[in-house]
């Protein structure tokens, strides 16, 4: 099966892979926006803001609903995590930045299989318990993020496979729309066939008939010629 076309989310696609996409983005955005409106925002790294533009860069290249299996994309999910996971313990890993983990967990679900993106959400999650005890923080917002990196992870499985499986019927009718025209253009050949059939049989049939009325009369006539000249 040809490989859909890669680019912006938005561009060529269903309603549910733009909604997947502004999902993403309404996500990443509840994170940055908050931070660059609170009074604190001159407290935030730089390096923050870098890794949350290369996490947004990683999720639009990567969003949809089919699966990716290139090797470039499992590179951009890998970008995406390490920017992730650092972004959490260069800033505030017990505000709001561990949603973008939720967003790297959903977007493996575009690249890996189930069994990696479950290992990506359990690493994820005791990367972050280690980042919350590391700051002396308590560690019980690591299982409730790891929930719904669990959970995100889990429903992005369900889209890729209902997407494949639209892919799969439509290729299916598709060969089925083509096995039907090339049946009916059979049928007008074998149509065709069998009127130029039946003319040539007509026209065989003409030929013998007109021979056997040459031959009769052929020598009907001989006869009669001959008794005249007697």
């Amino acid at each position: 099966m040809t490989e859909p076309p890669r680019g912006m989310p938005w561009k060529g696609r269903d309603l549910v892979e733009i909604g997947s996409a502004l999902g993403g983005i309404v996500a990443w955005a509840g994170v940055v926006i908050p931070t660059a409106l609170s009074y604190r925002r001159g407290d935030v790294p730089l390096l923050w803001w870098v890794l949350a533009v290369i996490v947004l860069g990683c999720f639009l290249a990567l969003s949809g609903v089919r699966a990716r299996t290139r090797v470039r994309d499992r590179v951009v999910l890998a970008v995406m995590i390490v920017a992730v996971i650092t972004s959490c313990a260069v800033w505030g890993s017990d505000r709001s930045t561990p949603v973008l983990l939720v967003l790297s967990a959903g977007v493996a679900g575009w690249v890996v299989s189930t069994a990696a993106s479950m290992w990506i959400v359990a690493g994820q999650t005791v990367a972050l318990t280690v980042i919350l005890a590391l700051q002396q923080t308590t560690v019980v917002w690591a299982f409730l993020y790891g929930a719904l990196m669990f959970f995100a992870a889990l429903m992005v499985h369900v889209v890729v496979r209902e997407a494949g499986a639209r892919e799969e019927v439509a290729a299916a009718v598709a060969q089925l729309e083509r096995t039907n025209a090339e049946l009916v253009a059979t049928n007008a050949k074998l149509e065709e066939a069998q009127f130029r059939l039946a003319e040539a049989s007509k026209a065989q049939e003409r030929l013998r008939i007109s021979r056997d009325l040459h031959d009769g009369m052929g020598n009907q006539l001989t006869a009669l010629s001959l008794q005249l000249d007697l």
